[in-house]
């Protein structure tokens, strides 16, 4: 249970961190040599952030009744984020140092929706 608990914290916390990636490359910007086309794509990068940040916590609690259900809801925040990163990527020239931080916060996301589970039959281990 701790470790799921931790699982939920790691995953919230890492949707949270690239919520405030986002906004800071929304403040700043390109400058004064944004085109149209930039600033659009800045706009849709920190309202994709913003709807992985609704998602996140919806996953969670979508675990509690239902596994199928969260894990879908992850799948959808997998989905946002992979749009959010390729319209990032496009503006910014990001490198690929972004997705190993982005896997390991997926791989929370699965403990923390419950995607972790004993098989059926397979007894615990009592002391």
């Amino acid at each position: 249970m701790l470790g799921r608990f931790l699982a939920v914290a790691a995953y919230l916390g890492g949707t949270a961190c690239w919520v405030v990636a986002m906004s800071a490359a929304w403040g700043f910007g390109c400058g004064t040599g944004c085109t149209e086309s930039e600033v659009l794509r800045l706009d849709l990068s920190l309202v994709l952030a913003v709807v992985g940040l609704a998602v996140a916590p919806a996953a969670f609690v979508g675990s509690r009744s239902s596994r199928r259900l969260g894990l879908s809801l992850l799948a959808l925040h997998a989905l946002v984020f992979a749009i959010n990163l390729a319209m990032f990527w496009v503006l910014a020239g990001t490198t690929w140092k972004v997705i190993p931080p982005a896997v390991l916060v997926a791989a929370f996301g699965f403990v923390a929706v419950g995607g972790l589970r004993r098989p059926v039959g397979v007894a615990s281990r009592q002391a």
